[in-house]
């Protein structure tokens, strides 16, 4: 829109520029108004049909001189209330679709669909039952003697059941829909409660014997017993009376090459001994002398309490049993001292040899000092006097000693 000067709004006269712009922006105001001739219905329809349509804000109380209502009203134009419906005494016309509600009256033409809450009768034809009542329904739908039965007290004489909940245990029933879930119930779930088909067990229900049960492979077994072999008694070998009894017979006559535990070094109980143990007592000493050439100490030294092989010179101990040590005193006297065990020194009995090659050769001992755990003994040559003049360290010693 032009702009208009005013003297007011300016607060002083219009200058000459002023008056003609005013003069102008009319003229150009005025040159694009309408004609109040050309100012017709026509011309002001057209202008709005040009707005026309859904978004127009065009609002109207009347449509075609007739009131607008969503009631059942003569004369009007309906209008979906704020729910979506409306309400009319007679619809006439074709419908395609659902319809959803009440229909009161009587429906003309072709139904097709499936409809509830009908006030009247629909023939069977149509759907219906043809009837009013339920006995009549009963009659025409040939309906047999359960349904007219008791809720309380129904005899269920044949047929199917299905579409029903699980019936309860108390009732009689397993309280479940599926075989898993009713063995749950019944404390009979496979696995937990009970034990599963194995074709194992059925082979062990299938045995007639009687014995030990032994499996044989895959699903498959087999008894078993015991069974008693040379001079060997078993009593219950087949286990049926408890534990079975094994035990050697009477002085049994052993064949073959027969068995035993080596006793220790030493030993003296009623033990069996073996050829083990009496090699080892006649064999054990020096390493290197394997075989003594005095068969007399050889003979011994398996019933000596203690005994000890040791060297002449030094006193260093070559192979024993029950010393710990051999200490040399000097001027062929050594001091044997014992591991375990004491003697008693008034029945202390000694047996020794010294041996040796050259001029050393065939000495003799002599004890002196014998005590309940050591023993002291001198080696001497066979040329002695009184037994008092010491000999020549040399040579090996062997000393058995017994109590």
């Amino acid at each position: 829109m032009a702009v208009i000067f005013l003297r007011s709004t300016k607060g002083s006269p219009l200058t000459i520029a002023e008056a003609d712009a005013n003069i102008n922006n009319l003229n150009t105001e005025l040159g694009g108004k309408l004609d109040i001739s050309s100012y017709t219905a026509t011309d002001v329809l057209a202008k709005i049909l040009s707005v026309d349509g859904s978004g127009s804000g065009l609002d109207a109380d009347r449509i075609q001189g007739k009131n607008i209502a969503s009631t059942n009203t003569n004369n009007t134009v309906v209008l979906r209330d704020s729910s979506g419906n409306f309400s009319a005494s007679t619809v006439t016309a074709n419908l395609v679709g659902n319809v959803t509600g009440n229909i009161t009256g009587n429906g003309i033409g072709t139904w097709t669909g499936t409809a509830t809450n009908i006030s009247g009768v629909v023939t069977v034809e149509h759907g219906g039952t043809g009837v009013t009542t339920v006995d009549d329904i009963k009659t025409l739908l040939s309906i047999g003697s359960m349904a007219a039965q008791n809720s309380a007290s129904v005899s269920i004489t044949g047929g199917n059941i299905t579409g029903i909940n699980p019936i309860a245990i108390t009732s009689g029933g397993t309280g479940a829909s599926t075989a898993t879930i009713a063995r749950i119930n019944l404390g009979l779930n496979i696995g937990t409660d009970v034990q599963g088909f194995a074709p194992i067990l059925s082979s062990i229900s299938a045995l007639t014997n009687n014995g030990v049960v032994v499996k044989t492979g895959s699903g498959t077994s087999t008894t078993a017993a015991l069974v008693a072999g040379t001079n060997i008694g078993i009593t219950n070998s087949d286990f049926t009376g408890g534990n079975p009894t094994i035990s050697l017979i009477s002085s049994p006559a052993l064949t073959g090459t027969p068995t035993a535990p080596t006793a220790a070094a030493g030993n003296n109980t009623t033990q069996i001994a073996t050829t083990a143990f009496v090699k080892s007592a006649v064999d054990t000493g020096d390493a290197a002398q394997q075989v003594y050439t005095d068969n007399k100490f050889s003979s011994v030294v398996g019933l000596a309490k203690a005994w000890v092989v040791f060297n002449g010179s030094d006193g260093s101990i070559l192979a024993s049993n029950n010393v710990t040590s051999v200490t040399s005193n000097g001027a062929g006297q050594y001091t044997i001292n014992i591991a375990s065990g004491t003697f008693s020194t008034a029945n202390f009995v000694a047996f020794g040899m010294c041996g040796g090659g050259g001029t050393t050769a065939g000495r003799f001992m002599t004890f002196v000092n014998s005590s309940a755990t050591a023993l002291v003994v001198y080696t001497l040559t066979a040329a002695f006097s009184g037994g008092t003049v010491a000999g020549v360290n040399n040579g090996v010693v062997r000393v058995a000693m017994f109590n």
